[in-house]
């Protein structure tokens, strides 16, 4: 049997306590929702980015690691104006909502409009489970069914998004979380 636990990832330690890798003047503490669960939920209270680690420890009591830093951003709504994408940017990525329910949105915010944003999602093995190439659109969709058709189970996916432009093209790595 495997256990989980969440926790918001230290940056360092100042005179015997800890500094998170939250942004500065968050108190988004209280809102932490099954962090001894596979999949955990805060609500934050400020724009910024929130880094936490899941440790996963198996009968044996061995233990893995990984981290995901969740951005969060203060109008996901926030669109790129269209360009003739010689000025086309990625400033940063959007994944929203994470967890989700029915659908997830893929986008970033930056200048232009991309030729195309690329998805690929996979499993925690490594698996692939879904991928969309959508050009000329500044957002697209995923509605957690695998490229079969399947409803995919609870719990965390590997999401890598690439978004090409003005001749440019940028990818980030990230997790998501399915929770129905």
């Amino acid at each position: 049997m495997l256990s989980f636990r969440w926790g918001f990832s230290i940056r360092y330690m100042s005179g015997g306590r800890p500094v998170y890798m939250i942004p500065e003047g968050s108190d988004c503490f209280g809102t932490c929702e099954n962090f001894d669960q596979p999949t955990a939920s805060f609500v934050p209270d400020i724009a910024g980015d929130y880094t936490l680690t899941l440790y996963v420890t198996d009968e044996d009591g061995e233990c893995l690691t990984d981290r995901v830093t969740i951005t969060a951003i203060d109008d996901p709504d926030d669109s790129p104006e269209p360009s003739d994408g010689a000025d086309f940017s990625v400033k940063r990525v959007l994944c929203y909502p994470s967890p989700f329910a029915d659908q997830i949105s893929f986008g970033f915010i930056g200048s232009g409009v991309p030729d195309a944003i690329h998805v690929t999602v996979y499993d925690l093995s490594g698996k692939l489970v879904w991928q969309v190439e959508a050009r000329g659109v500044s957002v697209t969709t995923w509605d957690g069914t695998s490229v079969r058709g399947d409803r995919l189970a609870n719990g965390g996916y590997i999401c890598v998004i690439r978004i090409a432009g003005g001749g440019k093209v940028h990818t980030e790595r990230t997790m998501i979380f399915i929770r129905r």
